[in-house]
């Protein structure tokens, strides 16, 4: 998989998720960040080139921060794996799959089509 995250881009999520670098176990979850940055990258990508993705693609501009929100969007669900309705307390969440995104997120990206 091509990497799509720069070390500002880690460093923005890193507050954005509340990483406290201080704290030795949260530390080791910086190591996981571009991840998750590349995997809301794809999901750009994917939705961006329908067709399949050229092989010198990249996030445009304009989608870097739809791709940063998407990361902690996917961050926050972590631990969620498989999970598509959980009940605790009274309070009731459902979801879809992991790495499902709301649709508000992928209509922001206009596909690109290309002559036949």
């Amino acid at each position: 998989m091509a990497r799509y995250a720069t070390g500002d881009q880690v460093d923005l999520m890193k507050m954005l998720v509340g990483i406290n670098e201080q704290d030795e176990e949260e530390a080791k979850l910086v190591k996981l960040l571009p991840y998750y940055l590349d995997q809301a990258a794809s999901r750009i990508l994917n939705r961006q080139y329908p067709f399949g993705i050229p092989k010198n693609a990249v996030i445009e501009d304009c989608y870097l921060d739809l791709q940063m929100e998407i990361a902690v969007f996917l961050w926050g669900k972590r631990g969620m794996e498989g999970e598509s309705l959980h009940s605790e307390n009274g309070i009731s969440r459902s979801f879809g799959g992991y790495m499902d995104l709301p649709a508000e997120f992928l209509q922001q990206i206009t596909p690109k089509g290309r002559v036949v």
